[in-house]
């Protein structure tokens, strides 16, 4: 995925006079209030406590509005599981 995002970035100028543009978001963790946070919170005995792994929406959001109106980045990593 790299090179891709890479090759994405190398390209951004012209993408953007086209109104096209393209990145990578990788994101590590469950997405609180999001489908597959609420069916892990339903189920605590099989899987534990999530707090630690649970990455709040308005971050990952602000994150994409960042990368798409500096586009500086063609690339973020959102890690909750690296802690």
């Amino acid at each position: 995925m790299k090179p891709h995002s890479r090759a994405i970035a190398g390209e951004r100028a012209g993408r953007r006079a086209r109104n096209r543009d393209g990145g990578t978001i990788t994101i590590g963790g469950l997405i609180a209030r999001g489908d597959i946070h609420r069916a892990t919170q339903a189920n605590p005995d099989l899987f534990g406590d999530i707090t630690a792994a649970t990455l709040n929406p308005d971050d990952l959001a602000d994150t994409v509005w960042r990368l798409y109106t500096e586009g500086t980045e063609a690339e973020a990593v959102i890690n909750a599981l690296a802690a």
